[in-house]
């Protein structure tokens, strides 16, 4: 396990001093393994992991690597995940009957802000989720994917039939207190389909991105309204009324994935994929109109304005295979993605300029595996993993507003943890807050406050939180710490 995630915090002290020699000494033996500090060497304005707990049943959860988290303006906690335990713990559900036979389903869990008590915890239908979001009264909405032609919908679903022989896109509304249905509805054609990501508006309008293989995916004011082929990127706008608003294609003759998606204060959308497509629909003046020939796949950034038209869109890509799995925006419009090989990249809002790019000591997945946030003042927080073989640990770093990292740490315990999406909360006492959820394979994670303090099955949900987090200004710089 790697641990003391404030010694970052430490060498910067050391660096501010004019200790030359003590330094190279630290330095030194910080790259053979050697110098570990305890906790004795943290402040009380540290980032500090205040939370951390196991949840889960007897068998596995977060199957499928996909698990997903977000916070509502009161620091209420979310997290959507999928379940085949028939054990799985259930509090207040709105529905307490699990898919038979160890079928896999869409778990949905709600946390007390401070207190981390759980208000709900319940089954949906069978399905795995894969975005999450929520709304100023506390009705969470998740998307993802089922192959359930039973999954329930409500009577305003914008498609209340399963049209696929494999599996649809659904996307669903969770009542605040978890008891109620409030919208459900399959998103797909006669092929497959799987929704990544969703975001709402102010108005109560739900976005949500991923990919189609289906030549009748629904559309409507489409920006594309032909299939490339293959699988296309798709997007689509359901009104606060329950029908859609727009729908479109978004890809060329190869295979695209719509990964992360963000929506502007003006809805605005910003899409966050890949291509393997020479055709894959670029505009003028874009950052990079040409994927590269030497990768597989190239990340890929898309700007839809606010009727659904395409405003912007570029190709992202080096020599090394990519893809961009997670998108968030700053006050000023700027644009950052996270991506599998590059690590982060900022754009300007028109898609037109790379400000910076950062490479992490961290793994990330191409499945939406990794999480990005952007806070109020420009520094991007992340979650994925990093380690090799049967040995990983969760990664939260933070980079500012520049490129430069501002943080680094990591949880582990003997196996393999992994990261997969994070929420911020900030306080209106200035106060930063980061939650990740992810999986764990560890039986000797090292809980804090739990929930569930050990291991229930093969895999379990994973929940940390970390506090403190406002300290880590612009203008600080702490050096990444990978003492394993």
């Amino acid at each position: 396990m790697i641990e003391n995630q404030n010694k970052g915090r430490f060498i910067s002290r050391l660096l501010a001093s004019s200790f030359l020699c003590g330094l190279v000494a630290l330095l030194m033996g910080l790259s053979s393994g050697s110098v570990t500090y305890g906790e004795e060497t943290a402040d009380d304005d540290d980032p500090v992991r205040v939370f951390s707990s196991y949840y889960g049943g007897s068998l596995h959860e977060c199957q499928f690597n996909i698990c997903v988290t977000t916070t509502d303006q009161a620091g209420n906690i979310y997290i959507a995940g999928s379940t085949n335990s028939d054990d799985f713990p259930l509090v207040a559900p709105y529905s307490s009957v699990g898919s038979p036979g160890n079928g896999t389903d869409i778990v949905v869990v709600k946390l007390e802000a401070g207190t981390k008590n759980v208000l709900y915890s319940t089954y949906i239908g069978q399905g795995i989720p894969q975005g999450i979001a929520v709304d100023s009264a506390g009705n969470v909405t998740v998307a993802g994917f089922t192959g359930d032609s039973n999954f329930p919908t409500t009577e305003n679903a914008a498609q209340d039939t399963f049209m696929a022989g494999v599996f649809d896109g659904v996307v669903f509304q969770l009542s605040s207190d978890g008891s109620t249905l409030l919208y459900s509805t399959f998103l797909g054609g006669t092929d497959r389909e799987q929704l990544f990501d969703v975001e709402l508006d102010a108005s109560g309008n739900i976005y949500v991105t991923g990919w189609t293989a289906s030549s009748d995916y629904p559309t409507l004011d489409a920006a594309q309204s032909t299939f490339g082929g293959n699988h296309d990127t798709v997007v689509t706008k359901i009104s606060a009324s329950g029908g859609l608003a727009y729908s479109t294609f978004l890809g060329g003759e190869n295979r695209e994935d719509g990964i992360g998606l963000e929506v502007d204060e003006d809805g605005s959308v910003i899409v966050a994929g890949r291509t393997a497509s020479d055709d894959f629909p670029t505009t003028a003046g874009a950052l990079q109109t040409v994927r590269d020939s030497g990768a597989g796949y190239d990340a890929t950034v898309i700007k839809l304005n606010p009727t659904g038209e395409l405003a912007a869109s570029t190709f992202y890509g080096t020599l090394r295979n990519t893809a961009a799995v997670d998108v968030g925006l700053d006050s000023s419009g700027n644009i950052y993605v996270l991506t599998i090989t590059e690590g982060i990249i900022k754009l300007n809002g028109s898609l037109s300029q790379l400000i910076f790019q950062t490479d992490l000591e961290m793994a990330s997945g191409i499945d939406g595996q990794g999480g990005l946030v952007v806070d109020s003042e420009g520094i991007a927080f992340v979650t994925g993993w990093v380690g090799s073989g049967l040995d990983k640990d969760v990664v939260l770093a933070a980079v500012g507003p520049t490129g430069q990292q501002l943080h680094y740490q990591t949880e582990g315990g003997s196996n393999q943890d992994f990261g997969y999406s994070l929420s911020l909360f900030e306080g209106d006492d200035g106060k930063k807050t980061a939650f990740i959820t992810g999986k764990t394979q560890s039986n000797d994670f090292p809980t804090l406050n739990p929930l569930q303090n050990s291991l229930m099955g093969v895999e379990d949900l994973l929940f940390i939180e970390i506090t403190n987090l406002e300290n880590l200004g612009p203008d600080q710089i702490f050096l990444p710490l990978l003492t394993k």
